[in-house]
């Protein structure tokens, strides 16, 4: 027994050793909490504040754009319109300008002959 009774007094001191090592330990620092400047904050909401502006200008003008252009359309197709309506006009005022048509409403319509002894050309 004594061989037990000093081998357990041996143990008893190492144990008490490494209880107060590990207690004698600098506490595990903790992470500090990240915090922000207040530099950083301004800055943060300026430039917030000017991509916010930035999008709504670009939105803005996007709009606009999209208005200006679909208005665009609409004046193009009516100048097409017209120009068809030209073409038309021009079309019928040739017809009507004919010399054969303009000779047989004076003869039928209004009565009147056509003496080519009075006839005079011009030339053009």
């Amino acid at each position: 027994m004594i061989i037990l009774d000093n081998l357990a007094h041996h143990l008893q001191p190492k144990r008490k050793e490494e209880v107060e090592k590990k207690v004698n330990r600098s506490p595990i620092e903790k992470p500090k909490k990240f915090r922000i400047t207040l530099g950083e904050k301004i800055l943060v909401i300026a430039c917030s504040i000017v991509l916010a502006t930035l999008a709504i200008t670009i939105v803005s003008k996007s709009a606009v754009i999209y208005l200006e252009n679909r208005e665009l359309q609409t004046l193009e197709q009516q100048v097409e319109n017209q120009l068809k309506i030209n073409r038309d006009l021009n079309f019928q005022v040739t017809e009507l300008s004919s010399p054969e048509r303009i000779r047989k409403i004076a003869e039928e319509e209004l009565g009147m002959k056509l003496d080519s002894k009075k006839v005079k050309f011009v030339g053009q």
